[in-house]
């Protein structure tokens, strides 16, 4: 198995062929659905030897992209997802260094909840049908339930489909959100329009509202207009909120909505108490927090004792970041600013951190390793959502002094391939 989630077989003539759904050992025929300059893509057609912890998955849909190591145990998912954390440090490190990192790691922390996990999806809209990206294709599976999804939120998904506005709003939108806030359990439902909601279509939200009690309020977005909403307008609350017990104090995360939050929020408490004791904070310690979003790792860090410094391009979440800590009567500082901008410029003025969290997007930090060994005194806690793009820093970023010191994968996204990681690197002197 690969990062990807495929089976990774070869023809009789040895070429590559790349199969999602498959798994390590099984004999399959295969129909040939693409074909690229090193490898082929493949649909199985038939198993004619099956792997022995192969199931029938419970998803009533299964062509979606979403779940692709659905066919196989829970256990089995953690193991396959551990090999392909190898395959990686294998592939993308030399023998010296793939050593040292692979004597850190920690198996990977298995979430509490297999299914129901997800806190929020996103289904996309193609002709008045809501669903999900087909497999290996732009074709839209459509969607009457998902298996990830909190029960409510497809409580709320089955209604949406019965109701007359649903079909009319739908015909304005590119994308849908669905998202349960964990404080009131009630649902928000977040439209994407290509263009500013028209007087028609508030009517319809107002509608949508009223009709189905589960959803509590109804917001428009788009690239060309801000956030519109909610639908009703009593009470005019844009924000939902998390809450967690963080070292003897009760924090709670409030978010507006269509700013970042992760989606599995059992396993998001787990991975703040990995960054917490990672970074062991001394009282007054001065840290740097990098892609902060609305707080998640600064809140806890700064109640722990920590002189926390947040940045974070995204309007919203620093809105949310300064509210939550005004809240809970902590002294973080937070700036809206570009983050690779913003640490060339920290850098240049010396300024300097005894720890740096960096929680990046899938593409990683590629140009970030130089300034970063500038920024940081002793620790890097590197929160990565992607190990290939990781692997690809980590090595970078061990070639400019660090050292790997502690390496825990947790599974964040059970049935999917998906792998979230904590690192933490410190520096040589």
């Amino acid at each position: 198995m690969v990062y990807g989630g495929f089976g990774l077989g070869r023809l009789s003539s040895g070429q590559v062929i790349l199969v999602p759904c498959a798994l390590p050992g099984e004999t399959l025929i295969v129909t040939i659905q693409q074909q690229k300059k090193n490898h082929l893509f493949g649909e199985i057609t038939e198993i004619l030897t099956a792997h022995p912890l192969r199931i029938s998955p419970l998803c009533p849909h299964r062509q979606c992209g979403g779940c692709n190591l659905h066919h196989t145990t829970y256990h089995n998912q953690l193991a396959i997802k551990e090999e392909m954390l190898t395959d990686l440090l294998r592939r993308q490190m030399d023998d010296k260094l793939a050593a040292e990192i692979s004597a850190t790691r920690e198996a990977i922390l298995p979430s509490p909840n297999e299914f129901g996990y997800r806190q929020r999806i996103r289904l996309r809209v193609q002709n008045g049908k809501m669903g999900f990206r087909g497999r290996s294709s732009h074709s839209l599976v459509g969607i009457t339930v998902c298996n990830l999804a909190k029960e409510r939120l497809n409580q709320a998904l089955c209604q949406l489909h019965n109701e007359p506005e649903t079909s009319q709003l739908l015909a304005a939108a590119s994308d849908i959100e669905l998202l349960e806030d964990p404080v009131t359990e009630k649902v928000v439902l977040l439209l994407h329009l290509l263009r500013p909601p028209r007087p028609v279509e508030r009517k319809q939200a107002r509608a949508i509202a009223e009709k189905i009690p589960l959803i509590s309020r109804v917001f428009f977005t788009g690239r060309k207009f801000a956030l519109e909403g909610p639908y009703p307008q009593q009470p005019a609350d844009k924000r939902l909120s998390y809450q967690y017990d963080i070292a003897g104090h009760p924090l709670r995360f409030g978010f507006e909505v269509g700013c970042f939050c992760q989606v599995n929020l059992d396993q998001n408490e787990k991975l703040i108490a990995l960054v917490c004791a990672m970074a062991d904070v001394q009282q007054k310690e001065k840290i740097l927090d990098l892609y902060c979003g609305v707080g998640n790792f600064a809140l806890p860090l700064a109640a722990c004792g920590a002189d926390v410094f947040g940045i974070e391009g995204q309007g919203g979440s620093i809105r949310s970041a300064r509210e939550n800590a005004d809240n809970a009567g902590l002294s973080s500082s937070f700036i809206k600013s570009p983050v690779e901008s913003a640490c060339r410029q920290l850098a240049a003025e010396k300024k300097r951190f005894d720890t740096v969290i960096i929680d990046p997007p899938r593409r990683g930090i590629p140009q970030l390793a130089e300034p970063l060994t500038k920024l940081t005194i002793k620790k890097l806690i590197y929160i990565s959502c992607d190990p290939a793009t990781m692997m690809r820093d980590l090595r970078a970023l061990c070639r400019m002094g660090f050292t790997v010191t502690a390496f825990q994968p947790v599974d964040m996204f059970p049935q999917t391939h998906h792998i979230e990681s904590v690192v933490c690197l410190t520096k040589e002197r």
